[in-house]
């Protein structure tokens, strides 16, 4: 997620069958809970609403009641939002009687021994995060998230699910993520009031609430990379050059896939929300982020490269808290620095690889990181694993005591790629240490341990990375840029008063030119 410059974080669903897997391309099994999803457009005296119907099956035998919650926070961002504030009308099918409230985000429907019961509830029009729309349902457009909609049965998030969009008439059909693997859509079927019902199967609940869905008013522009679809979903206001917008985007799926070695999805969906609130949220395939005008190119693309390398960093390679996820209690971990701020770092080298920024478009900007940071007190007071383990603390998803773990987590990135480099000889960097990560912790494996990044570190380059990262990470002494910089062949100057600049060094050895190489342009 990302407010400003970069914006990123959001989770990843896990196959029931594998416990912490990736979705597949199809489900076999009838689900036994079944969700259904209204949206009721505004009109010129009342704003949008939507209906939200589960139905649940396979209800154990003496089974008396079920619990059904929403969550209080969403994956990627840091703050509890608590969702059940905007749904009401919280009822039992078919019954008279409403259904237990025990707390704001928890309801309890009685099953009557049947083995089965059904809910309906309605979501308000819901305000935006600060990385994310939330439900915004208009007279000709609805855009979801899952986490702001969906209640889930509770202890069964792990279950497939199917979900039925009902599109109002005259609206386009849905545009959703859930969509990725070919087939898992139903034809949409026409309902006898003009509506157009569209079903999908999503192999957890929490693969469906990680998936953006928006229906009506929008366009579609697509590509393919890596023998995967790609798409852009414009909304919003009139975006005036939607080709540009995908050339940028392809460029940076191109430069991820060189990157990563691969693609790890069926295909992808940027759902482009023009002049829209709240900022940007990665999900497994896919992101949505608002767009305004002034962005330009340059802007744009490192915004997507954030959101696009998240794909990865958070959504597959993630701390072990991060998946299967308890949504009504905030997970925490001291990572949050790698997950976000490296994946600020990688944006940055990505939108360089794809072009987007040249070499010195990229070292102004680094050099701007590296002044707001010596212009950052909390520096002093605040260790990244701090400001990353109390980020729920701050309110504003960012980090705690005033430490963003953006800014300080990209710029560890750059010493620990460019000191692994160095005691490498250009073998093994950030690049490396991504696909390392990705083949020992991405799903069905487990998440990454709180040390794991520290042991990984280790395994690519000796017993002595311990304390170097140690220092980065647990210490608030002043980070190594300088000396990092100089192993590359470049110098940092100036100051934070006058602003930092970095520039090669027309004296850099042979053995610091090929490590700038492998840096800036790969091997």
């Amino acid at each position: 997620m990302m407010p400003a410059r970069g914006m990123a974080f959001a989770m990843v669903g896990f196959v029931t069958a594998m416990a912490h897997g990736i979705w597949h391309d199809g489900i076999d099994a009838a689900p036994s809970i079944r969700y259904t999803l209204t949206p009721i457009p505004a009109t010129a005296d009342r704003e949008g609403l939507t209906r939200v119907r589960i139905a649940v099956d396979g209800i154990p035998e003496g089974t008396a009641s079920v619990r059904f919650q929403m969550p209080v926070w969403t994956p990627g961002e840091y703050r509890v939002q608590n969702h059940g504030r905007y749904v009401r009308r919280f009822g039992t099918v078919g019954s008279a009687a409403p259904c237990e409230h025990p707390d704001p985000h928890t309801w309890v429907a009685k099953t009557n021994g049947t083995g089965k019961v059904a809910v309906e509830y309605e979501v308000l029009n819901a305000p935006p995060s600060i990385f994310t729309e939330n439900v915004d349902v208009r007279s000709r457009r609805a855009f979801y998230n899952g986490t702001a909609t969906f209640a889930f049965v509770s202890g069964r998030t792990m279950e497939p699910v199917s979900l039925a969009i009902s599109a109002p008439p005259g609206w386009r059909g849905p545009i959703t993520t859930l969509a990725a693997a070919p087939g898992v859509g139903s034809p949409p079927e026409a309902q006898a009031d003009g509506r157009l019902t569209t079903t999908y199967r999503a192999a957890t609940y929490e693969e469906m609430a990680d998936s953006p869905i928006l229906i009506g008013e929008a366009s579609h522009r697509t590509f393919t990379e890596g023998g995967k679809p790609h798409s852009i979903a414009f909304f919003g206001r009139r975006v005036a050059e939607p080709a540009a917008h995908l050339d940028t985007f392809r460029a940076i799926v191109r430069a991820g896939r060189e990157y990563m070695g691969s693609l790890p999805y069926n295909n992808y969906t940027l759902f482009l929300d023009s002049g829209g609130r709240g900022g940007g949220l990665e999900h497994a395939n896919g992101a949505r982020i608002a767009w305004t005008e002034w962005m330009g190119r340059l802007r744009f693309g490192r915004f997507v490269a954030h959101e696009y390398f998240h794909l990865w960093n958070v959504k597959r390679i993630r701390p072990a808290v991060l998946g299967p996820f308890d949504y009504t209690t905030p997970p925490k971990t001291r990572n949050l620095w790698f997950c976000e701020g490296v994946t600020e770092y990688v944006a940055g080298i990505l939108s360089l690889r794809a072009g987007i920024l040249n070499e010195e478009t990229y070292f102004r900007d680094l050099a701007q990181t590296v002044t707001t940071l010596a212009n950052t007190p909390a520096r002093r007071t605040v260790t990244a694993e701090e400001a990353s383990l109390r980020i729920w603390e701050d309110g504003r998803s960012t980090g705690y005591g005033g430490l963003s773990v953006y800014l300080k987590g990209e710029l560890i990135g750059l010493c620990l790629d460019l000191e692994l480099l160095r005691r490498t000889g250009g073998r093994f960097g950030m690049r490396e240490l991504m696909r390392d990560l990705m083949d020992r912790h991405a799903p069905p494996r487990p998440g990454y341990p709180e040390d794991g990044l520290r042991h990984a570190v280790i395994r690519a380059a000796g017993e002595t990375m311990g304390p170097f990262y140690d220092r980065l990470c647990r210490t608030t002494d002043e980070l190594p840029i300088a000396e990092c910089l100089h192993s590359a062949g470049f110098a940092l100057g100036g100051d934070a008063i006058r602003g930092h600049w970095i520039s090669r060094d027309p004296g850099a050895s042979a053995g610091a030119k090929r490590i700038a190489e492998a840096w800036l342009f790969g091997r």
